[in-house]
């Protein structure tokens, strides 16, 4: 990819992470408001009563109503949407059989992919942020026997939006960022092994607050703790597990049209 590809792909970075950082303070603080979690604001607390009158619990609550309303509109019905053929010759058929291939890969994801339970993640996330992110692609593995579309969920802070757009069919790029070990790299096929450049996930405050009290399994472990998890940012023994690669799934426009590509670390 030519340097000027990736000159212009980093200034997205760069661009989508400073405005970015007003909404990592409100998602976080949402996040807080919702677990119950002290905030910043003093005006949240009763100089009478000496506590907080904010009842997270009534949050969480709201949370739950918006879920069970967006299910009723949306995932109830076991067939939510019917396709039509319109003027051309023969579309009534084509739309038919269309209708029948997408209720059978419908049915297919949420049976093996979790792709209900996913929906339920996204409304919770519409909730929490204002934003769900998610990349409907196709996966194709000989090893697993698997062919066939997959949906995957990203949080808000693994994802790089064009934030200056009013509309998200006006944004100019988006980014998917993925964190992978070297046998995902090797798996997906990912060549010139010898310059694959090692991370570590980066703290975030909106991914801090999400697993506050609990633990997260991107980052490092202490000793007393099994190896897939923690929240470290010392070095220590256990920087074997701590070790990844960022891989980033751009998707952006061009003069030429829309373009896709797939950055490691720098470059």
């Amino acid at each position: 990819m030519a340097d000027t590809a990736l000159d212009t792909l980093r200034y997205y970075r760069a661009e989508a992470e400073r405005l970015r950082s007003d909404y990592d303070n409100r998602w976080s603080r949402n996040l807080k408001l919702k677990k119950g979690l002290p905030v910043e604001d003093t005006n949240t607390k009763s100089r009478v009563r000496n506590r907080s009158k904010i009842y997270f619990r009534k949050i969480w609550a709201t949370m739950w109503r918006m879920v069970a309303a967006f299910y009723n509109i949306f995932l109830r019905d076991p067939d939510p949407f019917k396709l039509q053929g319109r003027d051309v010759r023969g579309d009534a058929e084509r739309a038919k059989v269309l209708q029948e291939i997408t209720k059978y890969r419908i049915d297919r994801m949420n049976n093996e992919h979790y792709l209900f339970l996913k929906h339920i993640w996204a409304f919770q996330d519409i909730y929490d942020y204002g934003i769900a992110v998610g990349k409907l692609c196709w996966e194709y593995d000989a090893l697993r026997k698997v062919d066939g579309p997959k949906y995957i969920l990203y949080s808000p802070e693994q994802t790089i939006l064009d934030l200056k757009a009013e509309t998200p069919d006006q944004m100019k790029f988006i980014g998917f960022v993925n964190y992978l070990t070297k046998n995902e790299m090797k798996k997906a096929k990912y060549e010139n092994e010898k310059e694959w450049e090692k991370t570590k996930v980066p703290y975030n405050q909106v991914r801090g607050t999400r697993h506050h009290g609990t633990i997260d399994a991107l980052q490092n472990p202490g000793n007393s703790e099994y190896p897939a998890s923690g929240t470290y940012e010392d070095q220590s023994k256990n920087d074997l597990y701590l070790d990844s690669y960022e891989v980033v799934e751009w998707f952006y426009e061009t003069s030429e049209g829309m373009m896709m590509c797939v950055t490691n670390g720098n470059e």
